[in-house]
């Protein structure tokens, strides 16, 4: 559901993300987390912390979370906070 609200916020407020990252949006905080699953396997992400409005970013399947970084900073640099995660096998999990 939060993936979905994070579409229809682009839809509504279209922008091209690519073209938004600059030197200071690369500055802006985020850290590494780990998710550790009920078998104990271990997923890696990132957070990026910026109000109080929250969206998951799952990736696309094999893909790794760090593509998706510059729309997470996007994302950021208007007010939400942001999680993205490595699916298990994939990336830093």
């Amino acid at each position: 559901m939060v993936v979905g609200s994070v579409f229809l916020l682009i839809s509504s407020d279209y922008m091209d993300y690519t073209t938004v990252e600059t030197e200071a949006s690369r500055k802006m905080e985020s850290e590494k987390i780990r998710i550790i699953a009920e078998d104990g396997v271990e997923l890696l992400g990132t957070r990026f912390p910026g109000g109080d409005r929250v969206a998951l970013l799952f990736p696309a399947l094999g893909v790794v979370r760090t593509y998706y970084d510059s729309f997470c900073r996007f994302l950021q640099a208007r007010g939400w906070t942001v999680v993205s995660i490595d699916y298990r096998g994939i990336g830093g999990s």
